[in-house]
């Protein structure tokens, strides 16, 4: 299934959908019976008259997605299926290729550079720069616990900041002092990683102070980013009500920041 939907613009949605069954001089009968059933599992067997020009994007890529699937693939390769789409529609059709490749216990392969894709549709992740592995396994293993700075950056989100392991804690290369526990393993480690969803934010109490630089309603959540020293940390919660402590919090405040020292990361490069 390519990137772009690749469709034969003068052939119907059944034409396209068939024409590797044909290709493989599958009997017509036969032919016509896959490529509806196919088509009914994508749920597009009513539009099967129509040209591609007269489909959606989200349309078209069923089209693509259920022209592969026919063949009855022993591996299904997907490449970068979903980036020609809205993020509404990619959300949709990213479910239905999920549920279909379960449902049809079908072994695939896709490429994504999206990783929300790679972490919601994923058995098992292989994440690769410049052609090199840099760390394998399930979605939970590369987000908790990155093998490295680069995976810890790249999966999610992540304040990676730069520093050693000193006397009571994680000395930043810009001086500040961030909690570590004591009997830490990695002492070699060369950057600090902590997750903004993992982090607490306050008003007043305990914690370290920060000047708050910025706040980003994203209507669930709200992101903040708030300078400890010089050192710049993303919180992100749960977007506050209007009762809540931390509603009208405004660029310039003063804010306390905490987290548990477990959900720390030290990591090499």
């Amino acid at each position: 299934m390519f990137q772009s939907y690749a469709l034969f613009p003068h052939m119907t949605v059944a034409q396209n959908v068939g024409f590797g069954l044909e290709m493989r001089k599958i009997a017509k009968a036969e032919r016509d019976s896959r490529t509806m059933e196919t088509l009914r599992r994508v749920r597009l067997d009513h539009l099967a008259e129509r040209f591609p020009r007269h489909l959606s994007g989200g349309q078209q890529q069923r089209v693509a997605l259920a022209r592969g699937l026919v063949l009855n693939p022993d591996l299904f390769l997907l490449d970068e299926p979903l980036s020609n789409l809205d993020a509404k529609l990619r959300g949709q059709v990213r479910s239905e290729i999920r549920t279909l490749q379960q449902s049809l216990e079908l072994t695939t392969l896709m490429v994504t550079h999206d990783q929300e894709e790679a972490l919601t549709m994923s058995d098992r992740l292989v994440l690769m720069e410049h052609g090199t592995v840099r760390q394998s396994g399930t979605a939970q293993d590369l987000y908790e616990r990155p093998a490295d700075a680069f995976v810890a950056d790249f999966v999610g989100r992540s304040n990676v900041v730069g520093g050693r392991p000193g006397d009571g804690g994680f000395v930043t290369d810009t001086g500040e002092l961030l909690p570590l526990d004591g009997e830490s393993p990695h002492q070699d480690a060369v950057y600090y990683s902590i997750r903004p969803e993992k982090i607490g934010l306050s008003r007043e109490g305990d914690g370290l102070i920060g000047e708050l630089r910025e706040v980003l309603y994203l209507g669930a959540q709200t992101e903040y980013t708030a300078l400890v020293g010089q050192t710049s940390v993303t919180v992100i919660s749960a977007t506050p009500g209007p009762d809540d402590t931390l509603s009208g919090l405004r660029s310039g405040e003063t804010v306390r920041l905490r987290w548990d020292v477990a959900d720390v990361r030290l990591l090499q490069k």
